[in-house]
């Protein structure tokens, strides 16, 4: 019973709290080890994906939105001449890849590199900061993307709210394909309306987080506190 008690009344691990920095740092094996077992047979194609080097990275782009095209003309004007839609997919999945490769490589420098801005979407997306890190490399990337999320949270369910009716409309005019579109764009409302909150408040964690390193280091050094985090507080 003596141990019994004792065991109840061990002090459990630390959580996370406005005003504990430590906690937030996990350690090597915690940053290393699978989140299931699944992710421990299988290594995340997502991260393999985000750290893929630009000369292999381009062609990724071009193959999917090349294909997604293709795919989209077929489906919506399948009496259309082939080498035109050749032509219009060389033409689209060229301009995509160009501007998804300038974006990811803004994105790389501005955090460090490639593996670098793999640590900043991992943080961002279990909420936790590892204890070695860039301030200000990470506060610059982690604001862009609140930014992002802030005009999500508005612009995604008008987008994806505009084209459902328009695809069905061309479901019943058109082509029955177009019910896929207006199906994926359903789909993309839920996920949206669903996901985008929740990782808005995950970036104000990290936001905060870095703020108050941010503070913490500049005490240290003696100089007065750069906010690394501008901009209104996300309501909850």
């Amino acid at each position: 019973m003596t141990e019994l008690k004792t065991s109840r009344n061990t002090p459990s691990a630390p959580h996370w709290t406005p005003s504990t920095r430590d906690n937030l740092a996990p350690t090597a094996e915690e940053e290393q080890a699978p989140s299931s077992l699944l992710a421990g047979l299988r290594p995340s194609l997502m991260r393999r994906f985000r750290t893929l080097p630009l000369w292999a990275l381009a062609p990724v782009y071009f193959v999917f939105f090349a294909g997604a095209y293709f795919a989209g003309g077929q489906l919506a004007l399948p009496d259309g001449p082939l080498a035109a839609r050749l032509i219009g997919t060389s033409i689209f999945a060229t301009v995509m890849t160009v501007v998804f490769t300038v974006i990811v490589v803004r994105q790389r420098s501005d955090a460090g590199g490639a593996l670098q801005l793999d640590r900043i979407g991992h943080a961002l997306k279990t909420g936790r900061v590892p204890a070695e890190i860039d301030v200000v490399a990470w506060a610059t990337i982690v604001e862009r993307r609140h930014q992002l999320l802030r005009r999500a949270l508005w612009l995604n369910p008008v987008v994806f709210g505009l084209m459902t009716p328009v695809a069905l409309s061309l479901t019943i005019t058109r082509s029955p394909y177009w019910g896929l579109a207006a199906a994926f764009f359903v789909v993309m409302l839920v996920v949206s309306v669903v996901t985008t909150p929740r990782s808005l408040r995950k970036n104000a964690i990290i936001r905060e987080v870095l703020a108050r390193r941010s503070e913490i280091d500049a005490t240290q050094d003696g100089q007065p506190a750069a906010d690394p985090s501008p901009g209104p507080p996300v309501a909850g």
